[in-house]
């Protein structure tokens, strides 16, 4: 490696780092893909809790009437 020359060595580090940033952005992708689809069950799961909410309070309404 000491032969090289400056410039070998400079293209050699943007090449490395060019593939690091590649690399980097596909996991990044698959962890956004992960999220969007995991905020899909979480607001089922609140709409899903907001409604049981409602009957319950339309439960006790009825209840006390």
């Amino acid at each position: 490696m000491s032969d090289w020359s400056i410039q070998k060595k400079v293209n050699g580090v943007i090449a490395i780092l060019f593939i690091v940033t590649v690399i980097s952005g596909f996991f990044i992708s698959d962890k956004l893909d992960n999220a969007a689809e995991e905020t899909k069950t979480y607001d089922a799961l609140g709409r899903q809790r907001m409604l049981s909410q409602a009957m319950g309070k339309a439960s006790l309404g009825f209840a006390m009437a």
